[in-house]
């Protein structure tokens, strides 16, 4: 995992507040995507590389409404932290 990725996110998480579980939460999920946007040969991920990522994994039959919703505010927050729409 891009160390260069996660550790701004996970320090910018500490610094909104986010209690302990929801950091590591929202660290796992970006792992997730990091990993799934290097299987896909995607050098910078961004916003279109997240909305591929949730559009393909997202619509998946055993994917929750809940797991979405969990994962797009996840990384959502991640895209604003690197100043991305």
């Amino acid at each position: 995992m891009s160390q260069h990725l996660v550790l701004p996110f996970q320090l910018h998480l500490q610094a909104l507040g986010k209690r302990p579980g929801t950091q590591q939460s929202y660290l796992g999920i970006l792992g997730c995507f990091l990993r799934w946007a290097d299987s896909q040969r995607i050098a910078e991920p961004n916003a279109e590389s997240v909305y591929g990522y949730l559009i393909e994994v997202g619509t998946r039959p055993s994917v929750s409404p809940q797991w979405y919703s969990v994962n797009f505010h996840a990384l959502r927050t991640w895209l604003v932290m690197r100043g991305q729409p």
